[in-house]
């Protein structure tokens, strides 16, 4: 029984200090007591597991003829504890066209905005591709590419004569 005693006590004694050493080694795993989870650090203004969202546009390319507009929706969904406003740009329209947002920021709450690409009757006819970029705070931003086709005005009521003399 002698011999038995020491062998129970160490058990005894195991048995309470495995679980101090699995939590020992998943605090040391998760970056100490800093505010990070699985090694991973929240984006600044954010905490772990803030949330996201995702950005979507209803088309991937805009065809405009020279002189008009064309439009398309924007998408946000929210995930996780995210709830906040997200805030759009759109940079990389070519030389004569402009464009608009609305709204420029999607409010708590809501999920969509109209991008209006206004095209200049002297733009030049091509292709080209422009970016909205969506960012919210505490969140990665986002961003989304769309392919602009510019195409030449149609002039029906142009045409041409040529005369010939009779041979």
């Amino acid at each position: 029984m002698i011999a038995r005693a020491p062998a129970l006590r160490s058990r005894s004694l195991s048995r309470r200090v495995s679980p101090l050493l699995g939590l020992l080694a998943l605090i040391a795993s998760c970056g100490g007591g800093e505010t990070s989870v699985g090694g991973i650090t929240p984006p600044p203004g954010g905490s772990a597991g803030a949330g996201a969202f995702t950005l979507a546009a209803s088309a991937t390319s805009l065809s405009v003829v020279q002189g008009a507009t064309g439009t398309l929706t924007l998408t946000i969904a929210r995930s996780g504890s995210f709830t906040g406003a997200v805030d759009l740009t759109i940079s990389g329209l070519p030389t004569g066209a402009t464009g608009s947002l609305q709204p420029a920021q999607i409010a708590a709450g809501q999920t969509t905005s109209t991008v209006s690409v206004a095209v200049a009757a002297t733009t030049a006819a091509a292709t080209s591709s422009f970016t909205i970029q969506a960012t919210g705070s505490g969140v990665a931003n986002q961003s989304v590419s769309v392919q602009l086709t510019v195409t030449a005005v149609s002039q029906p009521g142009l045409f041409s004569l040529s005369v010939s003399a009779p041979t």
